[in-house]
């Protein structure tokens, strides 16, 4: 088993999670950093559960985390669809953003059932 990310929703074994969420908010502030200002997001805080932590939890304690990290990362970190609600990868959500349209929210091939 792995664990996830709240940045990327990536999952990283337990000797590189910490390793690679240090590496994922540098690439987070670059990719941000070449947008245009007004359409820059900031870093999303690492959410509570992290804060502190030394050690990962397993066992059924390891599910309930990565259930955590990927309900904040769908919250935080996607980018919402204000038509149609689903969430997308800020990339993704440029392409969805093109097609969806009140008329017809979830772009051609509609909602998900």
């Amino acid at each position: 088993k792995a664990y996830c990310c709240y940045l990327c929703g990536a999952q990283f074994g337990s000797k590189s999670l910490f390793i690679h969420i240090e590496a994922c908010q540098k690439k987070w502030l670059q990719v941000e950093e070449a947008k245009p200002s007004r359409e820059r997001r900031r870093l999303p805080p690492p959410p509570p559960q992290l804060s502190g932590m030394t050690e990962l939890p397993t066992g059924d304690a390891m599910d309930e985390f990565n259930q955590q990290m990927f309900q904040y990362w769908d919250k935080i970190s996607l980018v919402g669809c204000h038509i149609c609600g689903r969430t997308f990868r800020p990339d993704a959500f440029e392409k969805h953003a093109k097609v969806c349209t009140p008329d017809n929210p979830g772009g051609p091939l509609g909602m998900p059932k």
